[in-house]
């Protein structure tokens, strides 16, 4: 469920991008726009465009990072689980083994 979310919002993140840099290009290309503030404007795009990116690879990181948390989290479990059953197993047949001293004494 939240891998399905993060894979969602970057989708979501990445389509926002492209079409914000499509409109970029458009208004580079077609001329509409030059002098002062259009630098202005591409200087403040660019440094946008780098703190996206940034943001966009922190968010994949994490993604990551959660799934590593949660892959050993269910190593983890798997583990307990495996241990309890040992520990169980272990101790039937010690009780088994206490039962059968309890006989052999009982016997003499």
């Amino acid at each position: 469920m939240l891998k399905d979310s993060f894979n969602k919002e970057i989708e979501n993140l990445t389509e926002l991008f492209l079409e914000l840099m499509n409109e970029v290009k458009i208004i580079e290309t077609s001329d509409m726009w030059s002098g002062k503030s259009y630098d202005s404007f591409k200087t403040e795009f660019e440094t946008w465009k780098l703190d996206y990116l940034e943001g966009i690879t922190k968010l994949l990181q994490l993604k990551q990072y959660l799934e590593e948390v949660k892959a050993v989290g269910e190593s983890l479990i798997s583990e307990r689980n495996s241990l309890t059953t040992f520990l169980e197993v272990l101790c039937l047949w010690s009780s088994m083994s206490n039962l059968q001293k309890m006989e052999k004494k009982l016997m003499i």
